[in-house]
């Protein structure tokens, strides 16, 4: 794999974090405008401190509407981006997005659940 294609990796992987979290966002947990991204960490117990850790590191990463080009934004704290990732980097990145996504299904499944089936 190229250097590039980490890169990628971690884009698309955090790319679909955000569309979870704004998914929460438009028909989430309590109104919208109260929800930001720590605010949802803590509505679906997602540990806050790995989260900030994750976006300090990698930032908002998305592909543009037809896949290819990858846009780089400002993490969370404004920190610089890293642009250049290894393999390891790009598997835990996988990792950490695919955990917490799960994480919230499973989450959003127990908020949808009828109070009188617990």
């Amino acid at each position: 794999m190229q250097q590039e294609e980490y890169s990628e990796v971690i884009a698309y992987a955090t790319a679909a974090l955000e569309v979870m979290f704004n998914y929460i966002k438009q028909n989430g947990v309590r109104s919208s405008a109260d929800l930001n991204d720590i605010n949802i960490c803590y509505y679906l117990g997602i540990n806050i401190e790995s989260y900030v850790r994750y976006r300090k590191r990698v930032g908002y990463y998305s592909p543009n509407a037809s896949g290819r080009e990858i846009h780089k934004v400002s993490g969370l704290f404004f920190q610089r981006i890293k642009d250049e990732f290894d393999k390891k980097d790009a598997e835990a990145s996988l990792d950490y997005c695919t955990k917490i996504i799960i994480n919230i299904e499973k989450t959003l499944e127990r908020f949808n659940k009828p109070f009188s089936e617990e």
